[in-house]
């Protein structure tokens, strides 16, 4: 079974015209697809996630606004921010549609560093609906 985890906090590199009300970062959390984060225009854009406890991560599921997504998203994981490892990188799909990225850790982690160096948008921007991670329960 799968379960979403708590996340206690987000970062994010940038916010499209500072604008925390409309793009802000808690808008990926809230469940409304009517509401997003949006970056501003810049070529390397990223999302520190910090989950409420360690964690085994199995998976993040995340739904952009097409046009808007990464072409390519590093994911760097470990228990702070500044001793992150590169774990593994994706490359989402240009659509609005849910994409669920396995990133199945070995070992609990409490911090996930999303970095995308380049988006389907010529000026770099990234749109994103809702994020949630998930992690891999055993049945008990």
């Amino acid at each position: 079974k799968t379960h979403m985890v708590n996340i206690e906090r987000l970062k994010v590199s940038s916010v499209q015209y500072e604008d925390n009300v409309q793009f802000g970062k808690k808008n990926m959390l809230d469940d409304n697809m009517e509401s997003c984060w949006s970056s501003d225009d810049k070529e390397t854009q990223w999302i520190l996630i910090k989950l409420e406890k360690k964690t085994k991560v199995e998976s993040i599921e995340m739904t952009f606004q097409g046009g808007f997504s990464p072409k390519l998203m590093e994911v760097w994981v470990g228990d702070k921010p500044k001793t992150l490892e590169k774990h593994k990188t994706c490359y989402p799909k240009d659509t609005t549609a849910k994409q669920t990225f396995d990133i199945t850790t070995n070992e609990p982690v409490r911090v996930i560093k999303l970095i995308s160096t380049k988006s389907y948008d010529f000026y770099g921007r990234i749109m994103i609906y809702k994020i949630a991670v998930n992690e891999k329960k055993e049945d008990e």
